[in-house]
């Protein structure tokens, strides 16, 4: 799988990074039990977008993000990172997410987001996975994003169509994701305590307006972290 430059967009409509090494070789996952077991708390926002709170939307002739027929739409034909935050930051929260994808690109990547800092949003957690059935949790840093946990492939990850329920985990220094209510990875890492959520598209290359990354995001739930 290649990588994914940046590219820095026209009159800062989108704020992108550089992916050096985002996609590496997938490999088999081996890890089959969480490390933590982390109780949901106070449910902070239950958004199935009837209306527009407070998520980002944005507009280019290669990218777009907004509310639209009750979904979170993005697409994106660049090869460049986009990302939409829901503006109120937290510290540790569980989120949930169903995704659907609108085009059957099969280079398409995306996910979910925590922490991402007020400073530089680039800079938190990113929760992946790519349209062929694999998965990374990731870093952002600077003008770059590393990984925690390498791509690879799971069989919790459908690819045939159907609706991809992202759950994940931002605890402490506990990052943990589920797919479609089953255990995929985890990882500790202290870098970023607090910031906002959000959503991400990405493609590893440039494509064409009848054929670019496109997915609905809905049905989001944040929880705070129980006791």
């Amino acid at each position: 799988m290649p990588n994914i430059p940046t590219l820095k967009p026209r009159m800062q409509l989108f704020l992108s990074l550089l992916l050096g090494a985002l996609l590496s070789a997938c490999v088999p996952i081996g890890q089959s039990a969480p490390q933590q077991t982390i109780p949901l708390g106070e449910l902070l926002l239950d958004d199935t977008f009837t209306l527009q709170k407070g998520w980002e939307a944005r507009e280019s002739d290669w990218a777009y993000m907004d509310v639209i027929n009750e979904g979170y739409r993005m697409w994106l034909t660049r090869n460049v990172y986009i990302y939409g935050l829901y503006r109120e930051s937290f510290t540790d929260t569980v989120m949930e997410a169903s995704t659907l994808l609108m085009s059957d690109n099969p280079k398409t990547i995306y996910g979910l987001r925590c922490r991402a800092s007020e400073g530089n949003p680039a800079n938190g957690y990113y929760f992946m996975l790519s349209a062929d059935g694999a998965f990374s949790i990731r870093y952002g840093a600077g003008n770059a994003i590393e990984p925690l946990v390498k791509w690879q492939n799971h069989s919790a990850i459908y690819t045939d169509g159907r609706i991809n329920t992202i759950r994940i985990i931002c605890a402490g220094d506990y990052l943990a994701l589920y797919v479609n209510n089953q255990f995929v990875a985890d990882v500790t890492d202290d870098r970023y305590s607090r910031g906002f959520f959000g959503a991400a598209l990405a493609l590893p290359e440039a494509t064409t307006l009848d054929n670019p990354a496109d997915v609905v995001f809905d049905n989001v739930r944040v929880w705070a972290v129980g006791d």
